[in-house]
């Protein structure tokens, strides 16, 4: 059944590469082009699939190292898609392919993992979900590359100084760095109320310095993310006192993880938002 399962998809994703395929040299693109596309999506998708069963094999304490490993081939990924502009198609169809039957001949090597209750159901969704995963991943980033080539293309009329563009960038990791403080000095605390209150005010904090500071989005998303991440462990490590329990340690922890995530995204939505403003405004400011 597993099997056919693979097969099946396996063979709906070559339908839609040659069907694919053929568009594109009735588009006269060069042959050349075309199996460069193929063969370099290909190799990364095998290594979406060793990632994936990796996970599955290897020991907890290694998945840091997998996880590592994964952000190394999302940048990778990401960079093939923004310098190549490798369509979506060749992503999708060749995952597809790719991703079922090569899962499926690594864990035929050693099917002892799947010796437990329900571990049929497991081994037969592995294929299944490796497909699901490098999908959910691989579509997000294209989304993202695509996002950023739209925001790019506005061009601000008057460029600013290099000096004003170091002070402006100053501020925003000064920002960030006075946020994640006080975000923290009330996390240690561990109360959900006034935890709720302090988010929903950065919230606000954050759209109105944004207005203000007009630094790149990507900036503003890592450098949140990183100064956040190092201020959250950093008072664990050093005010993990003021929590009474395991329980409210772990709790605090998913609250601080959810915050750094739902605030990144949440730049990524205001970027949208002020490229959507701007370009509203421009047809009055030529007026």
């Amino acid at each position: 059944m597993m099997g056919m399962n693979v097969l099946g998809m396996s063979l709906l994703g070559s339908l839609i590469l040659i069907n694919f395929v053929i568009e594109e040299y009735h588009r006269l693109v060069p042959g050349k082009s075309i199996y460069f596309q193929v063969i370099i999506t290909s190799v990364i998708q095998c290594m979406y699939v060793g990632i994936y069963i990796s996970s599955i094999y290897l020991n907890s304490n290694l998945y840091i190292y997998i996880a590592l490993i994964l952000l190394i081939v999302s940048c990778i990924t990401g960079h093939v898609m923004y310098k190549w502009q490798i369509k979506l198609s060749y992503w999708l169809s060749l995952n597809l392919i790719i991703s079922p039957s090569l899962s499926f001949a690594l864990i035929q090597l050693d099917t002892s993992i799947f010796d437990r209750p329900f571990g049929g159901m497991a081994e037969g969704l592995t294929p299944i979900l490796s497909v699901v995963y490098s999908i959910i991943l691989q579509v997000s980033l294209w989304l993202l590359v695509k996002l950023h080539r739209w925001v790019s293309s506005f061009k601000r009329q008057e460029k600013s100084p290099l000096k004003q563009n170091f002070t402006t960038y100053l501020n925003i990791t000064g920002f960030q760095v006075i946020l994640g403080v006080l975000l923290e000095s009330v996390f240690i605390f561990y109360n959900v109320v006034v935890s709720s209150i302090a988010i929903i005010l950065s919230i606000v904090v954050i759209f109105i310095v944004r207005n203000k500071l007009r630094g790149h989005y990507i900036f503003w998303i890592l450098s949140w993310s990183a100064i956040s991440f190092f201020v959250f462990v950093f008072g664990a490590r050093y005010f993990g006192d003021f929590w009474v329990s395991n329980d409210l340690i772990t709790s605090n922890g998913e609250i601080q993880m959810y915050t750094i995530i739902g605030l990144a995204i949440y730049h990524l939505l205001l970027t949208i938002y002020f490229r959507v403003r701007a370009e509203d405004q421009m047809p009055e400011e030529l007026e």
